[in-house]
């Protein structure tokens, strides 16, 4: 099963590879997944350091109130 990788920039390029994967083209969709997630990485990697602020901010709230 093919990784899924959420962000609007690559979903089409994951439903490229979805559909390479069906067509029996893997090392195709294997490029195309690699891309999806370069795409990911590069969309998301600026707000990624914020996570563990935002991860203790919500724990916090929900047991501690």
């Amino acid at each position: 099963m093919a990784k899924t990788f959420v962000a609007e920039g690559d979903a089409l390029v994951l439903l490229e590879g979805d559909a390479l994967v069906l067509l029996n083209q893997n090392e195709e969709a294997v490029d195309a997944y690699a891309t999806a997630e370069n795409i990911y990485w590069n969309n998301y990697k600026e707000n990624m350091k914020n996570v563990y602020e935002i991860s203790n901010m919500y724990f916090a709230e929900l047991y501690f109130t």
